[in-house]
């Protein structure tokens, strides 16, 4: 007979999975990544016996949530020292949703009343949870900065959502064909629920099988439906398909980026593997915001594909001169499917079903998919509604098919309504009055974690998706809850979750947005606009040099504390130009105490960067800032970077001896630069 595995080998075997994937650190190295984590739930919760218990199965009751996380965290600590960043093989493991789903099975399977076993059913809702893991990731590095790619996610979404499609292959076969003609546009008209997005899908999936470049977006009310949502997709995926290791640019600069990184993409295109961009949904965009940001001209062998509504007429969005506007666009007016039109209309009867069940928890469920503005995990309906996890996942599993799952960023799988008529579906059938109720619990919910400071166990929706919803609900919610939400409890919360600062710059471009259409000039809001420039201002202190000029301006501006704080917040490795620049700031304002007191402070700071170079360059900061300060220069071993090989170690000694004033030191470093290039000795020419 097979040997029955118990929970606990089951459980175990998930860890040891994660461990093996992470190249097997030690039992010491991953305490050690324990202690020192940020995470201050994580820290010491772990320990050799406990480590080995875990990974052999060795326990009665179920481990604590927190101190699985805490492996699970430690895990991944070693593997990005390791690479420089979580490899794909690791972060297939490393899903917060993922391991809760988990340790939620193990409480079911070891429930000490009753003695339950885990079911069937959940233990392949994780099975298919792990897969859907596996699609989002797939080999893809798991780069942790705010520039991470997450668009892959919501392809492998889509697609596991639309798995084929029928009754469709002659118009799939025509467009195959007519993308391997001369570049253009080509649109697919439709009206609602004949299939198109189920197309626009399967062109994906066949453009890619057959190996032609091809970037997708597919709009989503509510959700991906703005210019910066469509750049932020298209910028990822268009640095992919060119194999670029530039970095997605500053919002305001990425309609920019796009447009010069499609002219790139255009020439990878054939005439066998044309280039095509692929947009879908266009007449759900916010405020016509995507389809200006198309490219102009098509030529060559790209091509961009556009689904869309046959009203609101997809070339009044555009310019008369723009290439979507032209006569020379292909139509492709798509007919009701059969399959299709059966497929929505038992879908809606479902959802009428569904929504008919005497359970009020029901209701509520759908009316807060419909209101949230981003995708809603599990656990975030659950703290909602006060109901536990598993009986959230019963009622969504009851109606999944008009639910689209959506991999959300570090927290697991979200749910929204499959399409917009669903929604529309649930607001005509719960009225208007519970639709504002819903808006105002998830306003209260929110203020309840606020005013915990955003401890680790805030909901994932409160994190990466409230400012969404605020700005959506601006008129109801009354105020300006988006100035709120710019906090430092918020910012160190998201990162710890994320890694990075994107939602937070997020949330203070909204915000800002708001206070702009408002048009508020009261005391109240020009406070309220300090503190959102001076919030972004600490973000970007976070990068390990500031642009320059920016404190010089604060201290100009009259701003010289903040322009402190904002230095000493900076990354220590930065620290020292930073201090330098606010230094030469004040002697600039004419205090040259305050700046020689910065001054002093600084030189504390340059021997922090690893890098001799950069050692060099803090050094140089410092030493104009002490010279225009009437500061004494810090005697530093300098000496010692005299015999470096490194070209630009030698550059930089030469900078700083230059300085401070000693011409023969600086006249010798610039020989041994020139040297080690052309092999011979140059110090004539520099006499």
């Amino acid at each position: 007979m097979p040997k029955t595995v118990t929970p606990q080998q089951r459980f175990a075997d998930w860890l040891a999975q994660l461990r093996e994937a992470a190249e097997e650190p030690s039992y010491t190295r991953l305490l050690a990544k324990n202690r020192n984590s940020t995470s201050v739930t994580h820290r010491g919760k772990l320990n050799q016996t406990g480590i080995s218990d875990l990974l052999n199965g060795k326990f009665v009751w179920p481990p604590k949530l927190v101190v699985v996380e805490a492996f699970v965290d430690a895990c991944r600590l070693c593997a990005r020292e390791d690479h420089g960043e979580v490899p794909p093989k690791v972060a297939r493991h490393l899903g917060r949703e993922l391991w809760r789903e988990r340790h939620s099975w193990l409480v079911e399977a070891l429930d000490p009343i009753g003695g339950r076993k885990p079911t069937e059913p959940a233990q392949a809702a994780i099975e298919k949870r792990e897969q859907a893991v596996r699609d989002a990731v797939g080999d893809r590095p798991f780069v942790e900065s705010a520039h991470h790619d997450r668009y892959g996610a919501t392809r492998s979404a889509f697609e596991s959502y639309h798995s084929k499609v029928l009754d469709r292959d002659g118009e799939l076969r025509d467009l195959l064909d007519a993308v391997r003609g001369p570049g253009a546009y080509h649109v697919i008209e439709g009206p609602a629920f004949v299939g198109k997005t189920a197309f626009m899908v399967e062109l994906y999936r066949r453009l890619h099988a057959q190996g032609c470049p091809t970037v997708v977006f597919y709009v989503v009310d509510r959700i991906a439906n703005s210019s910066q949502d469509f750049l932020d997709a298209g910028v990822g995926q268009l640095l992919t398909a060119l194999r670029s290791d530039e970095r997605i640019a500053a919002p305001e600069e990425r309609a920019t980026q796009f447009t010069r990184l499609w002219t790139a993409f255009a020439a990878l295109g054939t005439a066998e593997c044309p280039a095509v961009l692929l947009v879908d949904g266009l007449d759900e965009q916010l405020d016509a915001g995507i389809s200006p940001l198309l490219p102009v001209q098509v030529y060559g062998h790209a091509h961009v594909v556009v689904a869309t509504r046959s009203l609101p007429d997809f070339r009044a969005a555009v310019p008369r001169h723009h290439a979507m506007a032209a006569r020379r666009v292909s139509l492709f007016s798509l007919s009701l499917s059969p399959h299709a039109k059966a497929w929505n209309d038992d879908a809606k009867r479902h959802l009428q079903g569904w929504l008919s069940s005497a359970d009020p928890d029901r209701e509520r469920i759908a009316t807060v998919l419909c209101v949230a503005g981003a995708p809603l995990t599990r656990h975030d309906l659950a703290d909602l509604l006060g109901v536990s996890v598993g009986r959230i996942a019963q009622h969504l599993h009851a109606v999944e098919r008009c639910l689209l799952p959506l991999a959300v960023e570090a927290t697991g799988i979200g749910y929204q309504w499959a399409h917009a008529t669903y929604g529309q579906f649930v607001d005509d059938w719960v009225g208007r009055g519970r639709y504002t109720e819903e808006i105002h619990h998830v306003l209260t919910w929110a203020r309840c974690h606020a005013e915990k400071g955003w401890p680790e166990t805030t909901p994932p929706f409160l994190l990466h998706g409230l400012h969404h919803f605020l700005r959506t609900h601006a008129a109801v919610a009354g105020g300006n809850h988006l100035v709120d939400l710019v906090t430092t409890a918020r910012r160190r919360r998201l990162l710890e979750t994320y890694g990075h600062d994107g939602v937070f710059l997020e949330t203070i471009a909204l915000a800002r947005e708001e206070l702009n259409r408002t048009g508020g000039d009261s005391a109240h809001d020009l406070e309220s606009h300090f503190r959102l420039d001076l919030n972004q201002l600490t973000v970007m202190s976070r990068v390990h040099l500031l642009p320059r000029g920016l404190l010089r301006l604060l201290v100009q501006s009259g701003l010289a504390k903040q322009a402190e704080g904002v230095a000493l917040a900076v990354e220590e490795r930065g620290r020292a130009e930073a201090l330098a620049e606010v230094s030469e700031a004040l002697v600039d304002v004419g205090d040259p105490v305050r700046a020689r007191e910065i001054v002093d402070q600084a030189w504390k700071f340059t021997s922090i960067p690893d890098d001799p170079y950069w050692q060099l360059v803090a050094m140089h900061a410092c030493a104009r800032a002490a010279r225009k300060a009437g500061s004494a220069i810090s005697d530093l071993p300098i000496h010692a970077y005299a015999g470096s090989g490194d070209q630009r170690v030698q550059c930089a000694l030469a900078a700083y001896w230059a300085e401070i004033g000693d011409r023969e030191a600086a006249c010798t470093a610039l020989d041994q630069l020139l040297a080690s290039e052309q092999g011979v000795e140059r110090r004539g020419f520099y006499a």
